[in-house]
């Protein structure tokens, strides 16, 4: 199986997690959203799901990172930072999350990027916002799961 085809199902899991509990919530979500020119240099992006939250009219940017063994979605958690925050800074969405799934994870890793610490490591994301310009969060499925629940995405 090609890591394309992984990331396929990783993402159909992800939604078929999510897609019940945000039913008759203020949360409309589209899942899949192709964001003709959503990359920095042009190219389509597709984002697991975007939100439109109907009470704030806020964009909301969900991209899930499933790491179930070794692999490199350790390295590629650094881009999803840049990526999320381009978004925000292109007004593709007014704010991000990165949602961590699965328990193949470095834990150290994860608990570094879910920290306060992670904003000493990298103050600067996409186009020098620093992290208050550019609401981004990096949750785990529990905390993302809870915040949809307390209608606090």
């Amino acid at each position: 199986m090609s890591a394309g085809t992984k990331a396929v199902k990783a993402g159909k899991r992800f939604e078929n997690l999510v897609s019940p509990l945000l039913e008759n919530t203020q949360y409309d979500p589209h899942f899949q959203e192709r964001l003709t020119n959503g990359k920095p240099w042009g190219s389509m992006c597709v984002l697991d799901v975007l939100i439109f939250d109907t009470k704030s009219g806020e964009k909301i940017a969900v991209s899930q990172k499933n790491q179930g063994g070794q692999g490199t979605a350790e390295e590629k958690i650094w881009w999803e930072m840049l990526l999320m925050s381009s978004l925000i800074a292109r007004k593709y969405a007014d704010r991000a999350y990165i949602c961590m799934l699965g328990n193949g994870w470095n834990v150290s890793l994860k608990e570094f990027v879910q920290s306060p610490h992670i904003k000493d490591f990298l103050p600067r994301l996409a186009y020098g916002m620093n992290w208050d310009e550019a609401p981004l969060e990096i949750v785990g499925i529990d905390e993302f799961v809870t915040r949809i629940h307390e209608c606090t995405l």
